[in-house]
């Protein structure tokens, strides 16, 4: 589907797909290599169309990452 630039300490956003009936959206985060790391973590969360960032806490579960800078890659899957 694509990619989108995270800068360091971004927690927030959302961006919406036209899905193929069958496939659902998922991601990835890809950190800048050599980029700074943050102390914020973001939660990346995928629905069947779309994907979207939250402010983690000191959560460190399954889909939280550092908020460092870096790229979401955006693509799609069977459901």
């Amino acid at each position: 589907m694509g990619s989108i630039y995270l800068s360091k300490d971004q927690v927030s956003g959302a961006w919406s797909y036209a899905v193929p009936s069958g496939y659902k959206v998922a991601a990835m985060q890809s950190p800048v290599m050599g980029a700074e790391l943050s102390s914020a973590r973001r939660k990346i969360t995928t629905t069947t169309t779309g994907v979207s960032l939250s402010n983690a806490g000191s959560d460190y579960s399954t889909g939280t990452f550092t908020a460092a800078e870096g790229w979401l890659i955006v693509y799609i899957v069977k459901q």
